[in-house]
């Protein structure tokens, strides 16, 4: 007898876009996994091994940030934090999130570069550099 396997996340991945502004994009998964219209609070952390772990909750703490949204775009700006990213202005980098005990999910980044197409200056194509 076959078993059907069901789609954990039919909408995409899990996943943050750092943008040149300073601001942290939540993807539209992240929206529905993470319930953002009720927890708008962020809280990042590091370990030893300077992997980058996020936590979101209803809960504002001394080190949480604030969840922003525009639209139904959800958002957090960390520009004054991109030093404990390991980014800098300019970065072009998506998270992919894996979850992790206790309600932590792990980031873990990767480097793109948009593809110009030289007739019309615009963006054709996202080509990924590499990943961390």
């Amino acid at each position: 007898m076959l078993k059907f396997i069901k789609p954990k996340n039919k909408e995409g991945k899990l996943k943050l876009t750092f943008q040149k502004s300073g601001k942290l994009g939540f993807s539209a998964p992240c929206n529905q996994e993470f319930d953002l219209e009720n927890n708008r609070f962020a809280s990042f952390a590091v370990d030893d091994y300077e992997n980058v772990f996020i936590k979101v909750s209803n809960k504002k703490e001394v080190d949480s940030f604030l969840i922003a949204k525009a639209g139904l775009y959800y958002y957090t700006n960390i520009r004054a934090n991109i030093s404990d990213f390991n980014l800098k202005l300019g970065d072009s980098v998506i998270f992919d999130l894996t979850s992790n005990k206790d309600g932590f999910y792990k980031m873990e980044k990767r480097f793109y570069t948009p593809r110009i197409n030289k007739r019309n200056n615009k963006i054709k194509q996202i080509t990924f550099v590499s990943t961390y």
